[in-house]
Order: structure tokens, then sequence, then C-alpha cells
């Protein structure tokens, strides 16, 4: 019997808010959802992803071990298969 992740959420209260992760995985696609805090960035990286299926306005970019984006503060709604 094979048993893998297929989901994981993670909140970090942080100086400017909070900062958190969830994201579900099931039949090779992957959803996630990211929370950044007002006033701040941060880098996205989508480790071993495929194509990208939704990004929700950010702009990917091919990195090392997958896919990259810079985001500004917000919740971005992010969707690929996985690679």
């Amino acid at each position: 019997l094979e048993q893998s992740l297929t989901h994981a959420e993670t909140r970090l209260q942080t100086y400017y808010g909070e900062l958190s992760t969830d994201w579900n995985a099931a039949d090779g696609l992957i959803e996630m959802k990211v929370t950044i805090p007002p006033n701040t960035t941060a880098d996205i990286e989508l480790t071993q992803a495929g194509e990208i299926l939704a990004a929700d306005g950010l702009d990917f970019r091919p990195a090392l071990s997958g896919w990259q984006a810079s985001a500004g503060s917000g919740t971005y709604s992010l969707r690929w298969r996985q690679g």
C-alpha cells in the first residue's frame, strides 16, 4: 500500500502580519494558496513543477529546481501539474 502526503498548511506570525501556505495534491495536480503580509515581498519557488495552470497574475520563470516568481503582499492561488 503506497501512501503519500496530499495536504499541508502552515502559518507564521511575522512582524508585518501572517505568512501562510496551504496546499492540496491529487491526481498529479497541486493547488496552493499563499498569503504574504502587507508591506513585504516574497520569492515563491515551485520545485519539481511541470506545467503551471494558474498563477494568479504572477510571472513564473524557469529556475534551477522548477519555477520561481517574486510576489508582493496579498493572497495568491496557484495550480500546477507535477513535473
